[in-house]
């Protein structure tokens, strides 16, 4: 939560959506009273809009939430409720994600490139690319080292972070020499790994990936007699921008109350923050939150045709 304070302008900005009306009697009253079919109404198109395939579930930073962005201020706009400081109804804020695998990462084991989804480079790696002949269970200076995650010092801890076991492995490769490190065998997920990349993570001076099940599957032939390896990293930061939406009712009282609601949700589920984990599909979230969001829009429009402008402390 960011919270903004002016002598000429209070306003507290939530994540997703705030509406800033000073009319706290009006609220109460009209929480006592049967919703008309007018406002029913209303509420129905707006989650039935909000949970739409159109907007694709909603997933901050994509178009389907600037979309929902859009409608919601427009709403706002037609009710006579007025824009947040500056005269803008939406606020833009960047998200920092992490890194992502950017062109020229590869992992090529015996003239056979694998895909992206069969290993994940480690946060800690470095952009480079190297090449060698391996020898199973051989690690040698001026090579890649094939790690077996198996065979790496484990602890019994269980606050132990398994991404710096990981990191002191590949740092004692680098010390003896070695061009880059390839782990198998690990336990994890690959979208576990996956969401390593989210954590800040200073480089070492080598490329470092973690193999998968199917990819470990290779390096752990019994019959192999070598792999031909072509290795790259190329990791790159990435940041998405969202949206907050913001209204303000001011009558000029001395006491701000904020009614909020968070309107994105799951998009496809890509932030695997899905119960159907492993299912790409449109996540709708009319319950999270199109629901609140639709009753705050409405809340809204009953606050500013309110002709009751008294304040009462709550």
């Amino acid at each position: 939560m960011l919270i903004l304070r002016r002598k000429s302008f209070k306003i507290i900005l939530v994540k997703r959506i705030l509406l800033l009306p000073l009319a706290c009697l009006s609220l109460m009253a009209s929480a006592q009273k049967k919703v008309d079919k007018k406002a029913a109404a209303s509420l129905q198109a707006h989650i039935s809009y909000l949970a739409s395939d159109k907007l694709e579930g909603r997933r901050t930073g994509t178009p389907g939430e600037k979309m929902a962005a859009e409608y919601i201020s427009t709403q706002m706009k037609q009710a006579g409720i007025g824009p947040g400081e500056g005269g803008n109804y939406l606020q833009e804020f960047t998200i920092r994600e992490g890194k992502t695998a950017g062109e020229g990462t590869k992992l090529v084991i015996n003239q056979k490139a694998l895909s992206s989804k069969q290993f994940v480079p480690l946060p800690f790696s470095a952009n480079k690319s190297t090449s060698g002949e391996v020898l199973p269970n051989v690690n040698e200076p001026d090579n890649i080292w094939i790690l077996d995650v198996k065979e790496l010092e484990e602890t019994d801890n269980p606050h132990t972070n398994p991404a710096d076991v990981y990191l002191a492995a590949a740092k004692e490769a680098e010390k003896n020499k070695a061009k880059g490190v390839i782990f198998f065998n690990g336990k994890e997920s690959y979208a576990s790994v996956e969401r390593w990349l989210n954590e800040a993570a200073k480089p070492i001076s080598i490329p470092v990936v973690w193999a998968d099940a199917s990819a470990s599957k290779i390096l752990a032939d019994d019959k192999a007699t070598g792999f031909d390896i072509e290795l790259g990293v190329n990791l790159q930061q990435t940041k998405r921008t969202g949206t907050n939406v913001i209204g303000y009712i001011d009558n000029n009282a001395p006491t701000t109350i904020i009614i909020g609601a968070h309107y994105d949700h799951l998009g496809y589920g890509e932030d695997e923050n899905s119960l159907a984990s492993g299912e790409k599909a449109i996540h709708n979230g009319a319950d999270d939150n199109a629901s609140g969001t639709a009753a705050l829009i409405e809340i809204g429009r009953m606050l500013k045709s309110s002709k009751n402008k008294k304040v009462i402390t709550c």
